[in-house]
């Protein structure tokens, strides 16, 4: 009888995908098994409740803006500008 070479390749094909999803579901398996077992025992803290003295009625903080418009300075005097035509001529 002869060996079917594709028959092996595929079998070990799976066995290579197979194996790790096995073992990662078996140890997950594991794993939420005992997380389940532990959270059992652990006993619920109460809630602490912590009140202030004084209850803030409002917290919004409201901004004014400036109703006129901000006129600009003048940096150069009008009367100190030079105001003469220059007219060079080459002869």
């Amino acid at each position: 009888m002869k060996k079917n070479t594709f028959k092996l390749t595929f079998y070990f094909g799976l066995l290579i995908f197979l194996i790790p999803i096995f073992l990662i579901g078996l140890i997950s398996f594991y794993a939420i098994k005992e997380n389940s077992k532990s959270t059992n025992k652990i006993k619920p803290k109460p809630e602490v409740v912590f009140e202030t003295k004084e209850k803030v009625i409002y917290d919004t903080v409201f901004v004014e803006r400036p109703k006129s418009k901000p006129t600009p300075k003048i940096l150069v005097d009008a009367k100190k500008i030079d105001s003469t035509k220059n007219t060079d001529t080459v002869n």
